[in-house]
């Protein structure tokens, strides 16, 4: 949805065809602008003086029925699916006439758009032609038609907006391809010069330029947290706001205020109302008046001094919830994705922490080396040790909590995406686990290069090495596929069926591997058409399945007290055939 100051312009899907709509900010019925526009795909900006919107629509070399050419990478697309063969144009749909004109049309995707303060220049992101296309670059429309590129050197670029003045575009990139962890740049329209301002950015659609167009407000990444910020040119920041528990998860002007998205470990997302310069903050709706009528969640935010992978110490942060009463407690490690990202307070990212708590379990949720928030230094320290350095730094924070009396002997992992990848690495080093769960998996590292929607540069990325021989030693040493042999804990898995960033072939590999190594319980639940959000944006029917699974799993396997490893077979005996020794197991456990 965007906006023009008068009216909204947004799309709706009408018999399967997505449609724009304007419709008044005072009140009043939408109009239909679009009636059939073939494959329109989103309103990027509205001029409303010129009653024109700025859109993107898609171009199919070959019918959707015709089979699948793939002579470029990425040819596919998480949520997406078939991307060869598929180019995205930009253009221009007058409000009034619903007429159609193409703007800029080349090989490639059109990422978005945005019209200058005149509505005479157009910026855009694009991706790259040729035989990898995942690298995306700005660039500029001039008045005359004129298209010119202004970066280059930025592997993922995006949230471009224009300074009041036009003469600068501010952006949102990556330093490195592959790397997930994004900073704030500006681009001098003219020269083309490109400047860093050294600022972790953790929602790159919210990036606003101040009046003066001397300053920037940023929702900013900080150890663990989102809060807001303004940065000059130079590079120096000062804070706008920020709550000791809570994040800021969106934000956007409001008139002379600031109107945020705020959620913490215990309430929200809810709409908040502060100062430009953060004062006199209020929350302003109760969507999620529900949570409150529930018992209270106590979280802890929690440091622990824990081995820096390379001889040293270091201290690292997270959150640890805990149930009512004394401890011990059972104690489940949820594993964050990434592995650069954060611990994040989207509750639909934590749905299962306070049904645990009510259960009587403890949960951490830790930021170790690898996450995003604390530096490019820290996260970018992982590469090339998966699992190596960052579960050593688990087993401390649990080593620090058993002492305190918080856990007992049962601990459980859970993880998705690269959690799910470091919640299966963890199974293999710790036999003394009671159970475990890896959702959408990266368990084998080498086929994920080669069959992920980014693995192809993510891969080399990850395991710090572009050199063929290094990448597949490096990948086998560190997949859980690979010392599946060793997992002794009861292992869930869950997996979308059309997942193509951690595709079901990872979480067939590792039932495969876990059924043939020995005894130890081991499950897969597809969710059908799901992609690899199946727990957070998925059908309803799945995510309320995919929570009562996890949870399920975890209740039923608390109790559970993994025997020595001498105790359990590396395979089954020879004179018994495998496919029944795996049914007796399974059907002998517990139910």
């Amino acid at each position: 949805m965007v906006s023009d100051g008068e009216d909204f312009a947004f799309t709706r899907q009408i018999d399967g065809r997505l449609e724009a709509f304007v419709l008044p900010m005072a009140g009043g019925e939408a109009r239909q602008v679009t009636h059939g526009l073939d494959r329109l795909q989103a309103i990027e900006d509205f001029d409303g003086r010129g009653s024109r919107l700025l859109i993107l629509k898609a171009c199919e070399d070959s019918p959707p029925d015709a089979p699948v050419v793939a002579e470029h990478l990425p040819y596919k697309l998480d949520g997406v699916d078939t991307a060869a063969g598929q180019r995205i144009e930009l253009g221009l749909l007058d409000v009034d006439s619903g007429a159609y004109c193409c703007l800029v049309a080349r090989n490639g995707q059109i990422k978005e758009a945005r019209w200058d303060p005149c509505f005479k220049r157009i910026a855009f992101v694009q991706t790259r032609q040729g035989r990898e296309r995942h690298w995306t670059d700005l660039f500029v429309r001039d008045a005359d038609g004129e298209v010119r590129r202004l970066t280059d050197a930025l592997p993922s670029v995006g949230g471009i907006r224009w300074s009041p003045d036009g003469s600068r575009i501010a952006l949102a990139a990556s330093q490195r391809e592959g790397e997930a962890i994004v900073q704030l740049y500006v681009v001098d329209v003219d020269s083309a010069e490109c400047h860093c301002l050294d600022i972790e950015v953790d929602a790159p659609d919210a990036v606003e330029w101040q009046e003066d167009g001397l300053r920037l407000r940023v929702v900013q990444a900080s150890r663990g947290s989102s809060r807001v910020v303004t940065v000059d040119l130079s590079g120096r920041i000062t804070v706008v706001w920020e709550h000791p528990t809570r994040q800021v998860l969106g934000m956007a002007a409001c008139g002379a205020a600031l109107c945020l998205l705020v959620a913490g470990p215990d309430a929200g997302p809810e709409l908040w109302i502060v100062g430009a310069e953060g004062e006199n903050a209020r929350r302003v709706s109760d969507f999620n008046a529900w949570r409150g009528e529930r018992p209270p969640l106590d979280a802890q935010k929690r440091q622990f001094r824990v081995p820096d992978g390379f001889g040293g110490t270091e201290e690292i942060e997270g959150w640890l919830m805990l149930p009512e009463g004394e401890g011990p407690h059972p104690l489940l490690l949820d594993m964050h994705g990434g592995p650069q990202s954060h611990v994040r307070f989207e509750f639909e990212r934590l749905v299962h922490w306070p049904v645990l708590v009510q259960h009587g379990w403890a949960v951490l949720a830790l930021d170790t080396v690898g996450s995003a928030s604390y530096g490019l230094e820290f996260a970018r320290r992982l590469c090339g040790h998966w699992g190596e350095i960052d579960w050593p730094q688990w087993e401390a924070a649990v080593a620090h909590l058993r002492n305190e009396g918080v856990c007992d002997s049962c601990v459980a992992v859970f993880g998705h995406s690269y959690g799910g990848f470091l919640a299966a690495w963890a199974l293999t080093r710790a036999p003394e686990l009671c159970c475990g769960i890896a959702s959408g998996p990266i368990a084998n590292i080498e086929s994920h290069t080669g069959t992920s929607d980014t693995g192809y540069y993510v891969g080399p990325y990850a395991m710090d090495t572009d050199e063929d021989y290094r990448l597949r030693e490096r990948s086998r040493a560190l997949s859980p596929v690979t010392h599946a042999h060793a997992i002794r804990s009861p292992l869930l898995l869950l997996q979308g069926t059309d997942d193509q960033r951690c595709p079901r072939g990872q979480s067939e590999e590792l039932l495969t591997a876990v059924s043939r190594s020995g005894a130890t319980p081991v499950r897969l639940t597809l969710f059908p058409g799901a992609d690899h959000h199946v727990s957070t944006t998925g059908r309803p029917s799945h995510r309320r399945a995919y929570y009562h699974a996890l949870v399920d799993w975890l209740e039923r396997w608390r109790n559970n007290r993994s025997r020595p490893v001498s105790d359990l077979p590396t395979r089954p005996p020879a004179e018994t055939p495998a496919s029944d020794a795996r049914i007796s197991e399974v059907r002998s456990a517990p139910q």
